[in-house]
């Protein structure tokens, strides 16, 4: 069966995101919903390994995804995918990856 490998980075950011979009709508809901959609895209590119864009430019076999205005970043595996981030898309990415900053 094919995996889904989550960084502990990946976590704290669906994490952060989650708290910070039920802060800004009041909604716990919301909130779960975006987790949900993350997570429904995630099962999607574990069939689908190399159905997002090819990232070089921020190191070996990281791939990219978009899921709404947040990015899945990601590496694909001999039997799924590890989640190295998800992050939003108005962020300074490049420096991101290249600094490893959290």
């Amino acid at each position: 069966m094919a995996r889904i490998e989550r960084s502990p980075r990946a976590k704290a950011d669906v994490l952060t995101a989650a708290c910070y979009i039920a802060e800004q709508s009041q909604s716990r809901m919301r909130a779960k919903r975006w987790i949900d959609s993350i997570d429904e895209q995630l099962k999607l590119l574990v069939r689908h390994t190399h159905a997002g864009e090819a990232r070089p430019d921020l190191g070996a076999n990281i791939r990219s995804f978009p899921v709404g205005k947040y990015i899945i970043f990601y590496r694909p595996l001999d039997d799924g995918v590890q989640v190295v981030r998800v992050l939003h898309s108005s962020r300074d990415i490049p420096r991101i990856f290249r600094t490893g900053e959290n």
